[in-house]
């Protein structure tokens, strides 16, 4: 039992002792084993492995390619087109304007009242909008002159080479002491 505040070490809550994880299992093996074969085993126990634990059969000239090309004609083969994905995400995945007003509900700190038209501008991904940019990442640059960011545009328009001031969680227009250039 666990008392109060305590939690579980990560490796306890794993599971069972020495089991494998099911990604290692059913992905990284199957895939280390296909890769490991078609880069170094004879094109006899290529197909051999291939026609044994996958199920798959490829044309005999197949096996006479390159071992990029073999690799890849092989990977497609057993793991198929990426329609799959593609279709998940088309499901499960919001747009971008779909997403954004509640996007901009949780990362906007500041007054979110709906007739503001700041707050409109942001929840419909206006262009012509001011620019409002959620950075999520800033990289210094070499010379430690700057920061090139990475973000997501709420409203407005940004163009490569345009310079932005980026704004701290804890400015304020009357100190901007929690800004940069």
């Amino acid at each position: 039992p666990l008392s109060a505040g305590a939690s579980r070490p990560a490796a306890a809550a794993a599971g069972c002792a020495g089991a494998d994880r099911s990604f290692v299992t059913f992905i990284l093996e199957p895939l280390y084993k296909l890769t490991s074969a078609v880069v170094g085993e004879h094109p006899k126990t290529i197909e051999r492995l291939l026609g044994d634990d996958f199920g798959i059969h490829l044309k005999s000239s197949a096996y006479s390619q390159d071992v990029k090309p073999l690799l890849k004609e092989v990977c497609s083969k057993v793991f198929g087109s990426a329609t799959g994905i593609i279709d998940m995400l088309v499901q499960h995945v919001p747009s971008s304007k779909e997403a954004t007003a509640a996007k901009v509900a949780r990362l906007y700190t500041g007054p979110q009242d709906p007739n503001s038209p700041l707050i409109q501008f942001m929840a419909g991904c206006s262009r012509t909008g001011p620019l409002v940019l959620h950075v999520a990442k800033l990289f210094p640059k070499n010379d430690a002159s700057g920061f090139d960011a990475y973000g997501r545009i709420f409203s407005g328009t940004l163009r490569p080479g345009d310079e932005v001031r980026v704004l701290g969680e804890g400015f304020t227009p009357d100190d901007d002491e929690d800004s940069g250039d």
